[in-house]
């Protein structure tokens, strides 16, 4: 049985869902969402593969040497937190943890 929440602004259950052709209709209006969501995904990889086709870098920009060179520095010392240490440098959490990494020698952990 299909089973879907009541709609609290007319209090009670879709009624069309326990019918053959109301069941069809939610089916059809699945097969549509599913459509559109694969048309938009097309549209998007369209248009990153045309800007990379043009030379466009995608991505966030890298972080230049000298930054990387002087958060190395910084982890050494007692700065203070990750956090801290981010919005000094204007970086993210995470590419402090990075070079944070890069610099003891430790592998990121991947996901498995």
């Amino acid at each position: 049985q299909l089973v879907v929440p009541s709609n609290p602004a007319r209090r009670g259950p879709y009624r069309m869902l326990t019918t053959p052709a109301g069941k069809a209709m939610f089916q059809m209006m699945g097969v549509f969402a599913e459509f559109e969501r694969a048309m938009i995904s097309e549209r998007v990889k369209s248009g990153l593969n045309s800007a990379r086709a043009k030379g466009k870098k995608l991505g966030r920009p890298r972080v230049s040497k000298v930054t990387e060179e002087a958060i190395a520095r910084d982890l050494s010392s007692p700065y203070g937190s990750v956090r801290a240490l981010a919005a000094k440098h204007h970086v993210s959490v995470g590419t402090i943890q990075r070079i944070k990494h890069q610099a003891s020698g430790d592998p990121l952990e991947s996901p498995e």
